[in-house]
């Protein structure tokens, strides 16, 4: 069924317009973060004679309220001890919305004057007034600042610029700083070469910042447009967001865009940082696809980026004053998550991690210098400022040769997808792709052909009307597992296709988008209808056997020749009443619960025969059952006839109980009586026949009677056929137990019985019948509260010599009977002569 599509990353693409484009923004930022354009400048190599810290010999002094006025601040210096002399060579205060005045003068060793500049760093300061002394008062002399209209500054440039005048004599100034997020301002006197020169390298590298941003935007935008990915789109937001984050930081905003609402300045830059770091973050997770493979941490970045959202909402309102220690410690949290993220994905997609870890690690630079200036912990030197412009700087190459690795992985996708396409088109199984609702994105040829529909019918309906209405519950359940992990699916549906209904089996596989997300299904059928079909017939006969198998009572086993194991299946099991789960049949069990007559005839032959020789056979014994009786079990043991299994028999056990215990009860009736119980005619005949032939062998006597009930059809009669039987098995068990234990008695006939006494002379033998006689004419049967009492009447005949056949004995002693009955019945008589045997008893 396969497993979830995801795009394959590829490789950093190799064409030589890659390499160039990596090598131009390579070699510009070489040069520029060596510093070669400010070297060009002259008097740059003499820092010393163009460039004087102010802020070394500088008091300061802080108005937490603003309310101090340049009088009340003259007062106060001149006391001597408002003022206290800065801790370093820059006012360094971190986060804090206060004014601050700082007192410092300016002279100079040459009698000649000389027009500098006083630079202030950063240039974003909300507004700093510098006053200076005049006849023994100080007035303000100039204004700059974010917050002071281009045209009202001192010069009309970003920075913080005031042209002063310094000669042999002293001049003192108050320069009144004002902010409302962070302080840390450093002073710089410069002279006019060294001013331009700066400007020039600052301009020259914001430039090629400008250029090289927007070639990554237009790359991302154009990759968006061209390959419509989510990713390229997030790409091209954070490079905007974070070149106007640059714009912004450098004053850059205020010469072209709001030269009079300066104030506009402090919301832009904070709803471009808050948005720049979100950005960032959902830029990362979405370059790696990194939901896969570190699901809680791709979390946690995205739910800062959509903090960083609530802060792009308050900076628009004028709040990020208030917000912001908060949005640097958000963006600290950002830039720890996302090296933790690179490092987790390199041996997952290393292309790819390397590249954002490259790509990141001058925008991390950035904003660690960014954060440590804002704590206070770093200066605002020109420096300072020219190291946060190379760290933006050389993010822009990597950023674009990032874009181009994408772009690379996409290129090599289409091309893939091509190759899919046409191998679809030729496909003969049916290859379909559904979005997440159902609804057709794609059909190959074979899929139209087998429904008879056109790729035009098909694509936009829903696939669900084409199913079996008693499939389409399942074919949705299983459309919904595949929309689960582990996003993939199989299912059986019955479907109307030109040929009429077909079964088709579906294997469905997720396409998965760059979060993880199921955006589409691609599903591959085959038509299985000669299969289902050969299955159900299987299924068909597999259960058709199993219940011949139940019904004809018959287990399954299998004998392993080599190690003379026995492997039984349930039903052995459950013919001998156990359950399967807790009773196993084995060779040591199946020997054990062998009858104890039959186990040494079984296990000989399977041992002898079966293990020894392979041979099939078949035998019958008794095996013990779980209630404790006994089993007859058929045993039918052949080979198992396949080359792997040389060594293997296969056997089948039938309970034949039911079926012994049949035969025995018809060998039964063969020879008895189903009313007496006694041996019926042809029993108690071959008896006789039996008995005679050992007489003659050992020369011993042999005598045959026959006893018929008296008056027996009066019985009928009266009492009826019932009560006639009852008398008949009445008679029988008497006649049963009276005779002697070596002595057979079985029914001749209707009321008579013939009596066989072995190893008797005629006269013991008639001295035993008359016991008999007398015991039933002793027994009386009671019937519907009445007492019937019966009697026999007996003629018994000794065999000669001459008598090989029992037949002409039961002659002479029917004869006896005849006169017994004669002579007034309830009497034995013995011997009477042959010559009556033909008459007629009297009637009873």
């Amino acid at each position: 069924m396969g497993n979830p599509v995801h795009r394959s990353p590829g490789s950093v693409s190799k064409s030589l317009a890659s390499w160039l484009f990596f090598s131009v923004f390579l070699f510009m930022t070489s040069v520029l973060a060596a510093g070669g354009l400010p070297m060009l400048v002259p008097g740059h190599d003499d820092p010393a004679e163009s460039s004087i810290n102010v802020l070394e010999h500088a008091e300061f002094l802080r108005d937490p309220s603003g309310r101090l006025g340049v009088d009340q601040v003259t007062a106060l210096a001149e006391a001597g001890t408002a003022f206290a002399p800065l801790e370093s060579d820059h006012l360094r205060k971190g986060f804090s919305s206060d004014v601050f005045w700082l007192n410092f003068s300016l002279t100079r060793n040459d009698p000649e004057t000389e027009r500098l500049f006083l630079v202030a760093w950063p240039p974003f300061i909300d507004r700093i007034d510098l006053f200076t002394e005049v006849n023994g008062a100080y007035r303000r002399v100039q204004q700059a600042g974010d917050h002071v209209p281009v045209g009202e500054r001192a010069m009309p440039v970003p920075e913080t610029v005031f042209p002063v005048v310094v000669g042999p004599d002293p001049v003192s100034y108050l320069l009144r700083v004002e902010t409302r997020s962070v302080v840390s301002l450093s002073l710089e006197l410069k002279n006019e070469e060294r001013l331009v020169g700066e400007g020039v390298a600052r301009w020259i590298r914001h430039g090629v910042f400008l250029g090289m941003s927007l070639t990554a935007m237009l790359l991302a935008v154009l990759a968006a447009i061209w390959l419509r990915q989510s990713v390229f789109v997030i790409a091209a937001a954070y490079l905007f967001c974070f070149f106007g984050f640059q714009f912004l930081v450098n004053g850059n905003d205020q010469l072209f865009l709001y030269p009079d609402r300066p104030w506009l300045s402090d919301r832009l830059l904070g709803a471009f940082t808050c948005a720049a770091a979100g950005l960032m973050a959902w830029f990362v997770t979405s370059y790696l696809e990194s939901e896969t493979h570190f699901p809680r941490l791709t979390k946690v970045l995205q739910g800062l980026a959509v903090v960083t959202g609530v802060g792009v909402v308050i900076s628009l309102f004028g709040g990020y004053h208030l917000i912001a220690p908060g949005v640097l410690a958000l963006i600290f949290l950002i830039l720890v998550a996302m090296l933790g993220l690179f490092v987790g994905m390199i041996p997952q997609a290393r292309v790819r991690a390397l590249a954002m870890l490259v790509m990141f690690l001058p925008a991390m630079a950035a904003a660690f210098f960014q954060i440590l200036h804002s704590t206070g912990w770093l200066g605002s030197s020109l420096q300072a400022c020219q190291l946060w412009d190379m760290a933006a700087l050389a993010q822009m190459p990597f950023a674009a040769v990032a874009i181009l690795i994408r772009v690379s992985e996409a290129q090599q996708g289409l091309a893939r997808a091509a190759g899919y396409r046409l191998l679809v088109e030729n496909q003969v199984d049916l290859v379909v792709k559904v979005d997440p609702d159902g609804r057709f994105q794609f059909v190959s040829r074979s899929y139209c052909e087998t429904f008879g529909k056109s790729a035009e019918e098909l694509i936009g309906s829903k696939f669900a009307p084409l199913v079996h209405e008693e499939d389409v519950e399942a074919t949705l359940k299983a459309f919904r597992a595949t929309l689960a992990p582990p996003f993939v699916s199989y299912v059986e549906q019955r479907a109307w296709t030109v040929k009429g209904w077909r079964w088709l089996g579906w294997s469905d596989t997720a396409v998965l988008d760059d979060a993880g997300r199921p955006e589409a299904v691609i599903g591959v059928g085959r038509d299985v209808t000669d299969r289902v079909k050969a299955e159900n017939a299987l299924s068909r006969s597999r259960r058709q056997l199993e219940m011949a198998l139940d019904v004809a009572r018959i287990g399954c086993y299998s004998i392993d020749t080599k190690s003379g194991t026995i492997t039984a299946d349930e039903r052995c099991v459950t013919l001998l009443g156990h359950d399967p789960d807790n009773f196993s049949l084995d060779w040591p069990a199946w020997k054990a619960l062998l009858h104890p007559d039959d186990r040494e005839r079984v296990i000989h032959l399977t041992e002898a025969r079966i293990l020894a020789q392979g041979e099939a056979m078949e035998m019958e014994y008794r095996i013990r059952h779980r209630d404790g009786g006994w089993r007859w079990w058929l045993d039918r043991v052949t080979s198992a006839n396949a080359v792997d299994e040389k060594h293997r028999m296969l056997g089948l056990v039938q309970d034949i109980t039911e079926r012994k215990r049949a035969l025995q009860q018809l060998e039964f009736l063969v020879r008895h009586d189903e009313l007496t119980g006694l041996f019926n005619r042809r029993g108690i005949a071959q008896i006789a026949r039996h008995q005679l032939a050992q007489a003659h062998r050992a020369g011993l006597p042999c005598c045959f009677a026959i006893a018929d009930l008296d008056r027996f059809k009066r019985v009928n009669d009266t009492w009826g056929h019932e009560v006639g039987d009852r008398v008949l098995k009445h008679v029988a068990e008497c006649l049963r137990t009276a005779i002697r234990s070596g002595d057979w008695v079985g029914r001749w006939g209707g009321e008579e019985f013939l009596l066989v006494l072995p190893q008797t002379p005629l006269e013991e033998a008639r001295e035993a019948l008359e016991r008999v006689r007398q015991a039933v004419a002793d027994a009386v049967l009671e019937v519907d509260g009445a007492e019937l009492a019966m009697t026999i009447s007996i003629g018994v005949a000794a065999a000669g010599p001459v008598d090989l056949a029992p037949d002409s004995v039961i002659v002479r002693a029917d004869a006896s009977l005849y006169a017994a009955k004669q002579g007034g019945r309830n009497q034995v008589v013995a011997d009477y002569p042959a010559r009556l045997a033909g008459s007629t008893v009297p009637a009873d």
